[in-house]
């Protein structure tokens, strides 16, 4: 807003943008600067957007603007706000339509339908194109072997309003993954770093999606999650053009993402070749049976309740193994929750409490 005040609005009422009437509609991507995630991509996967169906980049604002261009914005017929946290008042205050910068399949299409409504333009041939070109991976994506696991495969969110709600829209309205937790971080608003920490320990997300804090966290918990960047603060370095969240491309690439975290998933609870040969021998009778106390089931199921789904099977038996192990070195007949937290914090479980 600033810029636009000092720069060009008193030379804007002045100006009067001179257009044939076969020139190509402009629009103004507004809200793309350094310092936000992820930025060069996201704008690259607009900008082609609004190419695609046959409009203009007049400008894109702030970054890479220079000033004398300022006022140049007054020429634009619609303006695209990149991000919610970032440009949004100054898209209120131009005399255009404005629209959000879409995250998901659906956002998309319908973005590209409302834009093109407004400037006259038809995106029908576009949209299909990109069926059978951007969007095609995405259906091999989604049948590939970890289908499976979409419906069970939660997630949580620590990032921007606009990643947060968009990737809430599209994982959780579109995909179907459940979302465990959601936070926004906004501007001049301290987030809560607690109340994150807390909610990655109990929720037993399998993908975490965040910034650098969520990573630690992750890690403090002793969690199975997956992290996958998808926010500042952190040493995350986004520069190349080709790891979008937003538009047709952000869709495949967000989708391609939640397939390779599953399988990470999967690697995670795998045990390695060098393992197996480290398992203790079979003994020669067959070991009698502990009795487990009331307190030591309830811990050993809170526990693996607060793992991802998809390796609660494998929590709960390597936990359970392991408590009997301290049991019988103990010398005693019956597990209690002593021997359920002890052997859970070999394994970095958490609290059995």
């Amino acid at each position: 807003m600033w810029l636009w005040d000092q720069f060009g609005k008193a030379k804007a009422k002045k100006r009067k943008a001179k257009k044939t009437e076969n020139a190509k509609k402009l629009v103004n991507i507004i809200g793309p600067a350094y310092g936000y995630f992820n930025t060069p991509s996201d704008l690259a996967e607009i900008q082609r957007l609004i190419e695609g169906i046959g409009a203009e980049i007049n400008l894109t604002f702030p970054l890479g603007c220079p000033l004398e261009n300022i006022v140049t914005l007054a020429d634009a017929d619609a303006n695209v706000c990149l991000y919610r946290e970032y440009g949004r008042k100054l898209c209120e205050t131009l005399e255009a339509p404005y629209f959000q910068a879409p995250i998901g399949l659906d956002s998309t299409t319908k973005f590209l339908r409302a834009i093109g409504e407004e400037l006259g333009l038809d995106p029908e041939p576009f949209i299909e194109q990109e069926k059978h070109t951007t969007l095609k991976p995405v259906w091999d994506l989604w049948r590939s072997v970890t289908q499976d696991f979409f419906g069970t495969a939660s997630f949580g969110v620590v990032a921007t309003e606009t990643y947060t709600r968009g990737l809430r829209h599209f994982l959780e309205g579109e995909l179907g993954l459940p979302c465990a937790f959601h936070f926004s971080r906004k501007p001049g608003v301290k987030p809560d770093n607690e109340q994150v920490r807390e909610a990655i320990r109990g929720s037993g997300a399998l993908l975490v999606f965040g910034g650098y804090n969520e990573r630690m966290y992750i890690n403090e918990a002793g969690n199975k999650s997956v992290y996958v960047p998808a926010s500042l603060p952190g040493t995350i370095i986004r520069r190349h053009t080709g790891t979008p969240f937003m538009g047709y491309a952000g869709t495949c690439y967000l989708v391609q993402e939640v397939c390779n975290a599953l399988f990470d998933a999967l690697f995670n609870i795998l045990p390695l070749g060098t393992e197996l040969d480290k398992a203790e021998s079979t003994p020669a009778r067959a070991v009698e049976a502990l009795i487990w106390a009331d307190a030591a089931q309830g811990g050993l199921n809170r526990i693996v309740a607060a793992q991802p789904i998809l390796v609660r099977i494998s929590a709960a038996k390597r936990l359970r193994d392991a408590a009997e192990r301290v049991a019988r070195a103990a010398g005693v007949d019956t597990v209690e929750i002593e021997h359920v937290q002890h052997a859970s914090e070999s394994l970095q479980f958490g609290d059995a409490a």
